[in-house]
C-alpha cells in the first residue's frame, strides 16, 4: 500500500473543556473499536487535532493518588482500582468538522 498524503480538509478536531476537581488524570479519545486513538494528562482546556472522521468516545482515567500511573487494581493483591469517568454521549466526526465546546465534567 502507497502513502498517500491527504489534505487537512479530510480529517476533523474535537476540544473542549475540563470541569473537575481533580488535579491527575488522562483524557483519552477512543474509537468505536475501543482503541485509545489519543490522549492528553493533566489539562484543563483538551485538543485532539487530524482525527479521522468516524465515532468516537471520550475517557478519563483519574490518577486520585497523583503518582503518575492509572492502577487497574488487582483482585489477588486487594487492591482497588483508580477511578474511571466515561463521557456519556458518542462523538460522531465528520470531514472537516471543528467541535470545540465539549464540556467533560467529573
Amino acid at each position: 500500500m502507497l502513502f498517500q498524503e491527504q489534505n487537512i480538509e479530510s480529517f476533523s478536531s474535537l476540544g473542549g473543556e475540563v470541569i473537575t476537581i481533580y488535579e491527575k488524570y488522562t483524557i483519552q479519545l477512543i474509537n468505536k473499536k475501543g482503541e485509545v486513538v489519543d490522549e492528553q494528562k493533566d489539562v484543563k482546556k483538551f485538543s485532539f487535532q487530524k482525527i479521522r472522521p468516524g465515532t468516537y468516545y471520550l475517557r478519563v482515567l483519574i490518577d486520585e493518588n497523583k503518582d503518575g500511573i492509572f492502577e487497574r487494581g488487582s483482585l489477588l493483591d486487594k487492591v482497588r482500582p483508580e477511578k474511571v469517568h466515561q463521557h456519556p454521549q458518542k462523538i460522531i466526526l465528520k470531514a472537516n468538522w471543528e467541535i470545540n465546546d465539549e464540556k467533560i465534567i467529573f
